[in-house]
């Protein structure tokens, strides 16, 4: 056939059905690949973003750095006129678990109740939600980058170290990072009275401070 020479074939209709089964029998195909290449692609976006989450949501801290123990420490120094304790607690999604990593007080008493609590294994391990609904109310908040106070009797420490109950009055807490999103750890703070409006803005700074700290310094 010479080049450029346009060629016109009249087709029947007995010529023209089975021609057009074919042209949809191949549009057919090749819509159904590219159906099935698209499902594979959005699959494996699917499978990274989920190893990516998991990833993300596993924890594995044993302690804190030197320069985070440190900071700690100097808050719960300074501000010992309301302050019995801070402490740092680690959560693990997955598992539905919060555990104690550190714990900070200038006073030996409570010093050596904690330690003996958390030696015991008392209230170092603990679900991350649980039955309680108002509990898990204020977890949400946490979770959600609120600033949380409540009366130290409704703290699983209030029942299961009652010594303690002779020295914190009000704990408050912020999620580690203090904002909404990666939910790594909770900082808690035990007061030993009800703090005043401006106490409790000054804390709130505290709170978040430290908790970006950790956040950037151990966890990141």
């Amino acid at each position: 056939m010479p080049k450029g020479v346009e060629v016109r074939v009249l087709l029947s209709a007995p010529t023209l059905m089975p021609a057009l089964a074919g042209i949809l029998t191949i549009n057919n195909y090749m819509a159904t690949k590219r159906y099935i290449i698209s499902l594979i692609i959005i699959s494996a976006f699917s499978v990274l973003f989920s190893f990516i989450y998991f990833y993300n949501s596993k924890v594995s801290i044993e302690e804190l750095s030197p320069k985070t123990t440190r900071h700690i420490d100097e808050v719960v120094a300074r501000h010992d006129d309301i302050i019995a304790s801070m402490s740092i607690t680690i959560v693990d999604l997955d598992k539905n678990e919060r555990f104690v990593i550190y714990t900070s007080t200038s006073i030996p008493e409570l010093e050596k109740l904690i330690k003996d609590g958390l030696s015991q294994n008392l209230v170092q391990v603990q679900p991350l939600f649980t039955q309680n609904e108002e509990y898990n109310a204020r977890m949400v908040k946490i979770l959600n980058g609120e600033f949380v106070c409540r009366p130290y009797t409704t703290t699983v420490g209030h029942t299961d170290i009652p010594g303690t109950n002779d020295y914190i009055s009000v704990v408050c807490s912020r999620g580690i990072p203090p904002g909404f999103g990666d939910f790594k750890g909770i900082v808690s703070v035990f007061l030993k009275k009800e703090p005043t409006p401006a106490q409790i803005d000054h804390l709130r700074s505290i709170l978040g401070i430290t908790s970006l700290l950790i956040y950037t310094e151990d966890l990141n």
